[in-house]
């Protein structure tokens, strides 16, 4: 029996609620199952493995799926998310059937591999097939009982859950049976359950769960069993720690952290990094590992190598924690640096957008700023854009069409439309993939998102556990006048509604620097600190209308 909780795409009103529609099927359960099984079992093969039995039927299912996508896309959601529930029957119904064929009746593993496969291909096939419905919403009751009718794995969650245990179980009798695991293990990587079979493997004898929560389900296991699955561990150990020898990561680290293992671990780290030119590690990878053993000092020596911004703004966010005053400020400096970046990254795509804005900011120095009076072109910071009129607001407007690319310097305009038809031409031309290509060039249209690097480095700011030194880190970034760096009120403001159209990122990113950067101390800026909310969740200032 399987329940499907799907997602309503739009706001049809006709639209069945999820609760409906597992009604339904479970009203329809029994029958279903019956019909499945009588099926399965016609054919004159291996009753419990079936393999070209069932393999038909999950093939009727499929292209009923898949045709039901491609007729009936945006609609049709209802009746995909019935298709998707049954395939997950019937798969969970196989696999009650070969378990209890390779556990019980003895048969090869590698006959069961075959059938396996096809399972997790018919899982693989129903997530790519572009469904309205949510298949990671579709969830599977998988009932595996031995010949005494004893329960060996129960789980009413996602088909893949059963699947990366049922993967665990064959590759388990592989190593008893000393069949190559290489294969198998291959299998496994490729349906992207690697790591998770692995955590079904017990580790400690007490554990009852995963790191998921999920019961290992190994109670029928014999010594025999047992003794595989450490042999297994031991391989993948083995192999793990040669490879971070050779290339250290993260990932492989938080595998391999026993007691034991770290002192070899962090060794490897710090000698792939005074490696220079041979380095493999990448630096963020290289300051988590050395934050999650406390060894600060090696953090500080990273700091003059590192150039990415969320490194090191990790590195601050660390080195703000810890009781040492020399570590503080080094970590206070590492935040300077990392707004200013967050600053000059909003600049470097202003002038992308405006290539002529340098000769736009020499008009405004040279013609129009001696010859307005400062309490006109300066107004206080919060006056209403929108009820600026007369002279300055026409002002602004000829500085903004002197900053775009309209002279005979520049060939073309990056605030034009078109200028982006342009580009990228041929890429992905081996392909048909068009959607790809468009969507490159809409990312290079719209531009990076640059307003996140200074709303990312403001959240850093904000928690400082000491307001006085984040104090102090402002007052050396900010623009000391606290008025538009340009000398005139709205000339940011008007750059970034000019474009605004055609590259929106941009026009936020100018927009959140010119509020925040004009703050003359950290209680002004406050009303633009992005806030944490409850399940590491975030609430982001809107500069468009603040």
């Amino acid at each position: 029996m399987s329940n499907i909780a799907v997602r309503n795409p739009g706001n049809d009103a006709t639209a069945p609620s999820a609760s409906r529609i597992a009604k339904r099927q479970r009203a329809g359960a029994a029958a279903d199952k019956a019909s499945r099984k009588k099926r399965a079992l016609a054919k004159p093969e291996n009753h419990l493995v079936a393999y070209d039995a069932r393999s038909n039927i999950l093939n009727k299912k499929l292209r009923k799926l898949k045709s039901s996508c491609k007729s009936d896309w945006k609609s049709g959601w209802e009746e995909q998310g019935e298709f998707m529930a049954d395939i997950c029957g019937e798969i969970a119904e196989w696999l009650d059937d070969l378990w209890n064929a390779m556990m019980v009746h003895g048969e090869d593993p590698k006959v069961i591999r075959r059938c396996l496969l096809r399972c997790s291909e018919i899982v693989r096939s129903v997530r790519d097939c572009n469904s309205e419905t949510e298949f990671d919403d579709v969830d599977a009751d998988v009932l595996i009982q031995d010949q005494n009718k004893h329960t060996v794995f129960k789980q009413e969650s996602h088909i893949d859950i059963a699947l990366q245990w049922f993967w665990r179980e064959l590759l388990v009798l592989f190593q008893i049976k000393g069949y190559n695991t290489n294969g198998i293990l291959d299998d496994i990587n490729d349906f992207h359950y690697y790591d998770n079979v692995f955590q079904w493997i017990r580790t400690e004898p007490e554990a009852k769960e995963d790191s998921r929560g999920y019961p290992l389900w190994d109670q029928h296991w014999t010594e025999a069993m047992h003794e595989a699955g450490k042999q297994l561990i031991a391989n993948r150990d083995a192999e793990d720690m040669a490879e971070f020898l050779k290339n250290p990561t993260l990932s492989i680290y938080k595998i391999l952290a026993t007691p034991a293992l770290k002192p070899r671990l962090i060794d490897a780290v710090q000698k792939n990094i005074a490696s220079n030119m041979e380095r493999t590690v990448s630096y963020s990878d290289a300051v988590e590992i050395y934050k999650m053993n406390a060894l600060t000092d090696d953090i500080v020596a990273l700091i003059p190598k590192v150039s990415d911004v969320p490194t090191l703004g990790s590195i601050a966010k660390y080195l703000s924690t810890q009781p040492a005053k020399e570590h503080k400020e080094a970590g206070a400096k590492v935040l300077g640096d990392v707004l200013l970046s967050a600053k000059s990254d909003v600049l470097t795509e202003l002038h992308y957008a405006f290539p002529n804005l340098q000769d736009a900011l020499d008009w405004l120095d040279g013609d129009i700023i001696p010859k307005i009076p400062e309490a006109i072109r300066m107004k206080e910071r919060h006056y209403p854009y929108d009820k600026i009129g007369g002279t300055l607001q026409k002002i602004l407007e000829k500085f903004v069409q002197k900053a775009r690319a309209t002279t005979s310097r520049y060939d073309e305009d990056p605030l034009d439309e078109d200028y982006y038809e342009n580009q990228m031409y041929g890429y992905g031309s081996d392909s048909d993939d068009e959607s790809l290509i468009y969507a490159g060039r809409e990312e290079m249209r719209m531009g990076p998102d640059v307003q996140k690097g200074i709303t990312d480095a403001l959240l850093i700011l904000g928690e400082w556990p000491d307001q006085a030194e984040a104090a102090a880190v402002w007052d050396t970034v900010r623009w000391k006048n606290g008025q538009d760096p340009y000398g005139i009120y709205g000339a940011m403001d008007a750059l970034a509604s000019e474009c605004e159209s055609v590259k929106p990122r941009v026009a936020d990113g100018i927009r959140a620097m010119a509020k925040t950067f004009m703050c003359t101390d950290l209680a002004t800026l406050q009303k633009y600190m992005p806030k944490r909310t409850g399940y590491g969740g975030m609430t982001l200032p809107n500069f468009r209308y603040m």
